[in-house]
C-alpha cells in the first residue's frame, strides 16, 4: 500500500496509522518545507518527494533530509551530490511550454532595444541590474519593479506592457485560451522592443539552479539571453540539452562563485553586445535558437 500526503499540516500525522509500503509527500507552495518535518518522522518506509518549486527552505529540507530510501522530484538541478535521488520534474518548462506548441519563432528583425529586463518583485540580484546598466541603459527596455506577488484588474488595466487579448480570473488569466499565471504570459509586446532578453531569475543563489517560466519564454520565442542567477546556471541548463551563446559571449562567467562579480561579468558581456548589429547576432546563434525551441518542446512531451 502506498500512503499519498496531501495534507500538508502537521496534525494530519495522527492519520498514519497503517504500516505503508512506500510513501509520496507533495510539498504546497503556500507551506514551509519544513513543516512536513514531523510526518516523515514517522514513516520509515520510502518516500518520494513532489515539488512544484525549488526554493532555499526546500534546498535545507534536502540536506537535513538526505537518505537512499528518499527520492525527491523538484523543477531544477542541485550543486552538489546527495545519497538521495534527485529528479528534475520540469514543471515550469512543461507546462509553460504547453500553452504556446503553435507559437511562430525567432524574429530576426531589428528592434528599438537590444535588451529588455522585466525585473519583477524586488530582489537583490534584480535591484543590482537596475544599479549597473548604466553604461548602456539606452539599449535596455526596462520594466517596472513590482510591489506585490498577485496580479489585479486594476495592475493588468494600467499596465502598457500586457497582451490586449488577456482575461483576469482572481490571480490567474487566461490568454491564448489558456488558463495560467500572469507570470506564464509570453510578453510579446516586450520582445517587440527588445531583441535580447536579460533574465533576473527567481533565485540568484549558487547551491541550486531553478528553472522557471523566465527562462521558458525567451527560448520559445527564439532569443538570446543572458543570466542573472546563481554559479552554474547556465551548466545546469546545458545538461537538460539545451544550448547556451559561448563563443557569442564570453558565459565564464557563469563560473563565478562571487555573486556581485558573476552578475557584473554577465552585464559587462550584454553591454559588448550592444555594439554588435543585432542581425549579425541574431545570424550568429540562429542554429542555437533553432535548437533550444525543439528542446524545449521535446521536454515539454516528455511525461
Amino acid at each position: 500500500m502506498i500512503y499519498t500526503y496531501n495534507c500538508y499540516l502537521p496534525n494530519d500525522t495522527k492519520k498514519i496509522t497503517a504500516d505503508y509500503s512506500s510513501a509520496v509527500i507533495h510539498f504546497k507552495p503556500e507551506y514551509p518545507a519544513s513543516i512536513t518535518q514531523p510526518l516523515i518522522d514517522k514513516i520509515s518506509t520510502p518516500i518520494e518527494f513532489h515539488s512544484i518549486e525549488l526554493r532555499p527552505d526546500i534546498y535545507e529540507f534536502i540536506k537535513a533530509n538526505d537518505k537512499p530510501e528518499y527520492t525527491y522530484y523538484i523543477p531544477g538541478i542541485i550543486n552538489e551530490s546527495t545519497k538521495s535521488t534527485l529528479i528534475n520534474n520540469n514543471y515550469w518548462i512543461k507546462t509553460t511550454a504547453s500553452y504556446y506548441n503553435n507559437f511562430t519563432t525567432i524574429d530576426t528583425h531589428e528592434k528599438p532595444y537590444y535588451f529588455e529586463v522585466m525585473y519583477g518583485t524586488i530582489k537583490q540580484h534584480r535591484l543590482f541590474i537596475c544599479a549597473n546598466i548604466n553604461k548602456f541603459r539606452d539599449k535596455v527596455f526596462e520594466t517596472p519593479f513590482l510591489q506585490m506577488q498577485s496580479v489585479n484588474n486594476e495592475v493588468v488595466q494600467k499596465n502598457e506592457y500586457w497582451e490586449n487579448d488577456i482575461i483576469i480570473d482572481n490571480n490567474m488569466v487566461i490568454y491564448n485560451n489558456h488558463r495560467m499565471l500572469p507570470s506564464q504570459v509570453l510578453p510579446k509586446k516586450i520582445y517587440d522592443k527588445a531583441a535580447f532578453s536579460i533574465i533576473p531569475e527567481t533565485f540568484a543563489i549558487n547551491e541550486f539552479s531553478f528553472f522557471t517560466e523566465k527562462i521558458v519564454k525567451p527560448i520559445i520565442a527564439g532569443r538570446l539571453f543572458i543570466v542573472i542567477s546563481g554559479q552554474y546556471y547556465l551548466k545546469n541548463l546545458r545538461k537538460l540539452g539545451f544550448k547556451t551563446f559561448n563563443g557569442i559571449i564570453d558565459e565564464s562567467y557563469d563560473e563565478i562563485s562571487d555573486n556581485k562579480e558573476r552578475w557584473l561579468a554577465a552585464l559587462n558581456e550584454a553591454q559588448k553586445l550592444t555594439k554588435i548589429p543585432q542581425t549579425k547576432i541574431i545570424n550568429d546563434c540562429y542554429d542555437i535558437l533553432k535548437h533550444n525551441y525543439e528542446q524545449i518542446f521535446a521536454i515539454s512531451r516528455n511525461n
